[in-house]
């Protein structure tokens, strides 16, 4: 019996062996992508089409599309947001990214027709709080409306309309991930020592949705723990702010977008504040494709549990959805008049359009892609064979052969981040059919001539022109606030804070011996005693705008430490929701010493220096644990506060905060080694030595 070896194959193999062989120089030619076939090597000067041996030129850099520069920049911004302590400069280049976004969300719903803009917050001109819930409820009841008509097609036979196969769905997963990330990220820092007073009771509403979003310091509930849980079972590697998770194949320019808003409006909440609780109350209402997504996860035997969360701990009766109308309602009536609160109300509504203005999940396959996963299954059986002498990847250094790319045994599994990587490649124009090489082989005198029909190369050419789809660009506007600006019409805009650096080189020393005992017994005037009392929620306050760091046991202990501080109800097995909100206005430690006259002294040096400290939790984790031991042992005794003739109930509730701070840190310092008791002593001692000495703010420096 003849075997009869197919002249495409052969000639296939001759081009990739002519190819990567070693040439006749003083090294050897490698080039720089998976795809090695220039252009002119296929289309000479002369315009015959006919092979010719690999130029040595070097390579033009890869022209990218405004799109995927879009996407490249939003990436390495959200790396610097996550790890904002070792980038302080990215915090103005963050704050004019939000204002990009503001403006480009405000641009896009101005161009709606009228009909379409009466569905949208902006059908609320002037504030009124019953309007306000009546909207809310009736976004609702379209959400569920639309759900009923979901379900009933799926029942009358119809198909998954989100995830065709559980293929898609562990990919969709995977790219929705930097997003997921950062899920209640916005109110990170929503609730300081530095918010101001007549705000402090509604930001409080607001952070009590953002811990219950961390799980009230308990990992297992943690959102950002359990979507971890969840990629990590589907394929997906790393955690959320590190650099091998922003490299990987996370490319849906649209997800970073989202997550880079959610971050840059964290670290900018001072002075964003309508406009973070707008941006809240709009993602804590309920989308119809969380509904979906939960319910076609479970067809796939994948676990929904992350999704269900959201939809019944965001209801709008006792869960985040109401908390968050409150926080808004509660702002906006405590404005001093009328021209305020309807200024207010603008910058609230901006901070909704943002949010309903930037889609948080992955672009939808459209039917093109589809088609072309298909033509790519059929094609890997006959192609794998022919790649094997290939050793270069597509996908970058995390990539793939074009071998193991089209392995028949795999290629489902990784099929749609194959389409991501090739996109991505040397191979691929986007929106320039002509211009692709991978097209260019196909066509007579190229090396894949024959390998695709002709209905083939159509939809492939229809994919490459898609990749050109400029729709999720964000346009650099001339001025940053100039749409902002006619939007909100009087009122005042977010103004740029320029605050003097803390000092965070701090040089830490070893406590002498028996330091911090005597350090408990020291006197301290009453006005910095009350200083002091705001500054000891000080420690772990920056830690909420990075959600990945709070995933973990020492996170937990942060966030319960906070808690305590902030004058939340004990940690319990269930949610307190809006149980919290009609307590009334209880107390934490800053509404205490304000209620007695108290005030953050920031030109005290060791403000400076614990609030510098604080901005680096993850450089500075075991020091601000000694930090908080030292605040709470040094200020929050109740025999101190007795000495100043503090009513009795204050002085009781102090001693409640102390006690519940002391048991969680006493925790933590049990289970830290040597090295992290040492550290923890040195943090202790940054407030003992202050405290015994006196110093003020140019001797606290000096000696740090």
């Amino acid at each position: 019996m003849f075997i009869i070896i197919p002249p495409l194959f052969i000639i296939l193999l001759f081009a990739v062996y002519h190819y990567i062989r070693p040439t006749r120089t003083n090294s050897t030619y490698k080039h720089p992508d998976p795809f090695p076939f220039p252009k002119h090597h296929i289309y000479p000067p002369n315009g015959h089409q006919g092979s010719k041996s690999p130029s040595h030129e070097p390579q033009r850099p890869r022209r990218k599309t405004p799109l995927q520069q879009q996407l490249a920049s939003d990436k390495a911004l959200y790396y610097q947001l996550q790890n904002f302590q070792d980038y302080p400069e990215v915090l103005p280049v963050a704050r004019k990214r939000l204002l990009e976004l503001i403006n480009h969300c405000i641009q896009e719903v101005s161009k709606l027709p009228d009909q379409d803009k009466a569905k949208t917050i902006l059908s609320i001109p002037s504030f009124d709080a019953e309007a306000l819930k009546n909207f809310l409820q009736a976004q609702d009841d379209i959400t569920t409306a639309r759900f009923q008509e979901y379900l009933k097609r799926r029942k009358d036979g119809g198909e998954r309309e989100m995830f065709k196969d559980r293929s898609y769905a562990e990919y969709w997963i995977r790219q929705s991930a930097p997003v997921k990330y950062v899920d209640g990220s916005w109110l990170g820092g929503v609730h300081r020592v530095t918010t101001r007073p007549q705000e402090r009771r509604w930001t409080k509403t607001a952070w009590q949705i953002l811990s219950e979003e961390l799980g009230d310091g308990d990992l297992e509930k943690n959102h950002v723990a359990v979507y971890e849980r969840l990629v990590h079972s589907v394929g997906g590697k790393g955690r959320g702010d590190e650099k091998e998770f922003v490299e990987s194949g996370n490319r849906d320019a649209r997800v970073w977008t989202a997550a880079v808003a959610q971050l840059a409006v964290s670290l900018e909440s001072g002075e964003f504040l309508p406009e973070v609780l707008g941006f809240n109350m709009a993602y804590e209402a309920l989308p119809f494709h969380l509904l979906v997504t939960n319910h076609e996860l479970k067809e796939l035997s994948i676990d929904p549990y992350y999704f269900l969360l959201h939809i019944v701990i965001d209801n709008n009766d006792s869960g985040h959805s109401a908390m968050g109308r409150e926080a808004v309602v509660g702002l906006i009536n405590s404005a001093p008049n009328e021209v305020t609160a309807q200024a207010l109300w603008r910058r609230v509504q901006a901070g909704f359009i943002l949010a309903e203005g930037l889609p948080t999940t992955p672009t939808p396959h459209s039917p093109t892609i589809l088609k072309l996963l298909e033509i790519f299954d059929r094609k890997a059986i006959t192609a794998k064979p022919m790649h094997i002498a290939c050793p270069a990847k597509i996908g970058g250094k995390n990539g793939k052969t074009i071998s193991e790319w089209l392995d028949p045994e795999k290629y489902h599994s990784h099929c749609h981040d194959f389409l991501i990587a090739l996109a991505e490649s040397r191979w691929i124009t986007p929106g320039e059919p002509e211009e692709s090489r991978l097209l260019q082989e196909l066509k007579w005198g190229g090396r894949m001539f024959g390998a695709f029909t002709n209905e083939e190369v159509v939809v492939l050419r229809a994919w490459i022109e898609e990749l050109g789809d400029q729709t999720y660009l964000v346009p650099k506007p001339t001025t940053v606030m100039e749409d902002y600006q006619k939007f909100i019409g009087r009122g005042k805009l977010p103004r740029a804070v320029v605050k003097e650096q803390m000092p965070v080189q701090v040089q830490l020393v070893d406590a002498p011996k028996g330091a911090t005992e005597a350090g408990n017994k020291t006197e301290i005037p009453l006005q910095r005693a009350l200083s002091l009392l705001i500054l000891a929620a000080a420690p772990f306050e920056y830690l909420p705008s990075n959600l990945v760091m709070t995933a973990s046991p020492n996170g937990m202990a942060a966030i319960k430490v906070l808690r305590a501080l902030y004058g939340f109800l004990p940690e319990t097995e269930m949610v307190a929701g809006m149980d919290e909100v009609h307590r009334g206005e209880p107390l934490g430690v800053v509404e205490i010493s304000q209620r007695l006259g108290g005030r953050l002294d920031e030109s005290d040096g060791l403000v400076r220096v614990v609030m510098g400290m604080s901005r680096m939790p993850r450089k500075y984790w075991w020091e601000l644990v000694g930090v908080q031991m030292g605040l709470v042992e040094g200020v929050m005794k109740e025999r101190v506060w007795r000495e100043y003739g503090v009513e009795k109930e204050l002085v009781e509730e102090l001693g409640q905060i102390a006690g519940r701070v002391r048991g969680v840190l006493r925790s933590s310092v049990e289970k830290a080694g040597k090295e992290e008791r040492e550290r923890v002593r040195r943090g202790q001692w940054v407030v003992m030595e202050a405290l015994q000495k006196g110093r003020r703010r140019s001797e606290v420096e000096r000696e740090c």
